[in-house]
């Protein structure tokens, strides 16, 4: 991530923010993902990055009264997507 920030010609700060957040998308595929490889892919137009994180798992859906309550941001674990959000939210 660092070596194409750095050939995009970001700045640190974004830089950090990026590997922090795809760190996280990383973190969450490994851990809630059913695939066996995860790829990851980043694209720069118009001054904006977009990180894709995929696998070559099932697409699952679940209503939205199966899903569990976003967690406080106190929480030591599954912070990662309120994490990403902040993140991304620092640099528009």
């Amino acid at each position: 991530m660092r070596d194409t920030a750095r050939a995009w010609g970001l700045p640190r700060g974004p830089t950090d923010d990026l590997e922090s957040i795809t760190g996280e998308l990383v973190a969450n595929a490994l851990e809630h993902g059913d695939g066996h490889s995860i790829t990851v892919a980043w694209a720069l137009a118009a001054e904006t990055v977009t990180i894709s994180v995929t696998d070559e798992g099932e697409y699952r859906t679940a209503p939205l009264s199966a899903l569990p309550l976003p967690p406080s941001p106190e929480q030591e674990r599954g912070c990662g997507l309120l994490i990403t959000v902040a993140l991304t939210a620092a640099q528009t």
